[in-house]
């Protein structure tokens, strides 16, 4: 497909950028932090470009945010790998190099993918030998993509896991589904978690920790009737039910308790 043929610096200025960058929203913290490491530590990973077929310049294939970080630098040239494509689509090269680096999300990925197998009219199972990969992982990538948006966003925003998104992506009513990611958010869910809320969905079950208001009200009642607690003033046990609240600045509180403590515990 391509081989390396030299390395040594490019300018800048000749460097042409894909048309539809892989990253989504590359953070300008990220970019400020990686010119930080680069000022102090140097370059330690050239970018990679391939000279196109018909004009000069350089084609980016890896490495946009190292070419961002070193123009925030003042660089005006950058150490490089130059491939010789070989027939080999720039879009393949960059695709290839990102997924092996772990420099894209998953949602990048997949979307990534589905733009490369569109360019180049690949089967799934054509791209992932291509790639190198499984073709379970190339199915669940671009699974991803068919999510609603409340989940895309999430698994974006690395606010829950691919696995534990295309689990509730299972769950086809929207509140049902989105009191189930506030669920995983918050409180963490394992994909046997998130696929244990599918089932029960499926099943027309409630939703984990869902009542209805009368079932709410229900249940507090009963509670209320044989638990107790802990009064401030007199520090006896009493019903729930039986507290009432007052407003008192800590003189009158603390003579109100002192006057109380008198009386029995049994009383």
């Amino acid at each position: 497909m391509s081989s390396p043929i030299e390395f040594r610096e490019v300018e800048i200025t000749a460097i042409i950028y894909p048309p539809t960058p892989d990253r989504l929203d590359p953070s300008n913290d990220d970019i400020a932090d990686l010119a930080v490491s680069i000022h102090e530590n140097g370059l330690l990973q050239p970018i990679i470009v391939a000279p196109p077929e018909d004009q000069s310049g350089f084609l980016l294939v890896a490495g946009q945010r190292r070419v961002l970080a070193c123009l925030a630098l003042g660089w005006t040239a950058i150490p490089a790998r130059i491939l010789e494509l070989r027939g080999a689509s720039p879009e393949a090269l960059r695709l290839a190099e990102n997924v092996q680096r772990l420099d894209l999300s998953p949602l990048e990925e997949a979307l990534a993918v589905r733009r490369w197998r569109q360019i180049e009219g690949l089967t799934q199972e054509q791209a992932a030998e291509k790639l190198g990969r499984g073709l379970s992982w190339l199915k669940k990538r671009e699974a991803l993509l068919r999510m609603p948006d409340d989940l895309i966003n999430s698994v974006h925003a690395n606010q829950v896991s691919p696995s534990v998104a295309l689990e509730l992506s299972r769950i086809d009513d929207d509140y049902q589904r989105n009191f189930c990611l506030e669920q995983a958010i918050n409180y963490g869910a394992t994909q046997n978690t998130a696929s244990a809320w599918a089932a029960s969905f499926a099943k027309g079950e409630t939703s984990p920790g869902q009542t209805t208001s009368e079932e709410a009200a229900d249940r507090y009642q009963r509670a209320s009737e044989t638990h107790t607690i802990t009064c401030h003033a007199c520090l006896r046990q009493v019903p729930i039910v039986s507290v009432r609240s007052a407003i008192l600045c800590p003189e009158d509180f603390d003579a109100l308790r002192g006057a109380t403590s008198q009386i029995p515990k049994d009383a």
